[in-house]
């Protein structure tokens, strides 16, 4: 009865999670600039993610250095375990 109880709280979470994703997704899906100007919205509190402005992401070279740190905000192994 628990590990079915955990199962669900586990499906519930994975669930919310996405349903959040995908408002987030939106229609900017193929507009990464955006995506990344919104990426606040969807990393959890403590994440250290500072909101950036569309100013920031107009040069490409500087969509790059952002979206590296996106992926190391968000990377399974760069993830601790404390904010899962």
């Amino acid at each position: 009865a628990a590990a079915d109880k955990a199962d669900d709280e586990k499906f519930a979470l994975t669930d919310a999670v996405d349903a959040r994703l995908t408002a987030w997704k939106g229609g900017k899906a193929d507009n990464l600039r955006a995506l990344l100007q919104s990426m606040d919205g969807v990393l959890w509190e403590g994440a250290g993610w500072k909101k950036v402005g569309m100013s920031d992401l107009v040069m490409p070279n500087k969509v790059k250095i952002i979206y590296m740190k996106a992926i190391g905000k968000v990377h399974p192994d760069k993830v601790s375990r404390v904010c899962l």
